[in-house]
């Protein structure tokens, strides 16, 4: 296997995002308001959170639906509610060893790529690893579905992905733990990369416990 270039499904494998964060719960506290489960939460937002992930609605319009459902509704908490969230967005956490594996990944010759479903800006994103220690300079393309307005893996933000990478598409190893981007990778010759992989049915060429196991991909 010769391969040139990563391509991640980044929340998937690079970083995690609490449903609730710390800032939005302390403002509900205050406001005597509990948490709603967070399945009514995705299902009364899911329209609303495709919106937002395409571009087509704005973030503040986005974070005024989050928070009226958590029971928010005057304006003065409703604009405390979107500072709350604003914080909590950048309060990323990565997996034991991903900083460091990245980094020693930029430090050969290869390329690394990144998408991300969110209604975040692929900069803010960026600046938000690199606070964990992934430098912006990491990456050769890193882009967000706000401003492709195409959820991954829609062949939109996945071909202007892979064009990025410049690099032809089978010594490209599409990383993800989402069927849905590993078939895609199988789809149109990527070489298919499972983070924690057990379902043999999906066309996956091999599978990594974490990110230090890319290195062995380039490396004797």
């Amino acid at each position: 296997m010769t391969l040139s270039a990563f391509l991640f499904d980044a929340p998937s494998v690079l970083y995690e995002r609490p449903d609730l964060g710390v800032a939005l719960q302390t403002l509900l506290e205050h406001y005597g308001l509990k948490p709603r489960h967070p399945t009514v939460v995705h299902n009364a937002l899911r329209a609303a959170s495709f919106d937002a992930n395409i571009g087509r609605i704005s973030l503040d319009d986005y974070y005024n639906a989050i928070l009226r459902v958590h029971g928010l509704t005057e304006e003065q908490a409703l604009a405390a509610g979107r500072e709350a969230l604003r914080f909590d967005a950048t309060r990323l956490s990565l997996p034991t060893g991903a900083a460091a594996a990245l980094r020693r990944l930029k430090g050969l010759p290869v390329n690394l790529g990144a998408l991300v479903n969110s209604p975040y800006k692929a900069a803010d994103e960026m600046a938000w690893l690199a606070r964990l220690g992934v430098p912006a300079d990491t990456w050769t393309v890193f882009l967000s579905s706000c401003e492709q307005g195409a959820i991954a893996p829609d062949p939109v933000i996945m071909d202007a992905a892979i064009k990025a990478l410049n690099r032809p598409h089978t010594e490209i190893g599409l990383v993800s733990r989402d069927r849905s981007f590993l078939e895609y990778a199988a789809e149109v010759d990527l070489v298919p990369i499972a983070m924690e992989h057990t379902d043999t049915i999906i066309p996956v060429r091999t599978t990594i416990a974490d990110l230090h196991g890319l290195i062995a991909l380039i490396t004797p």
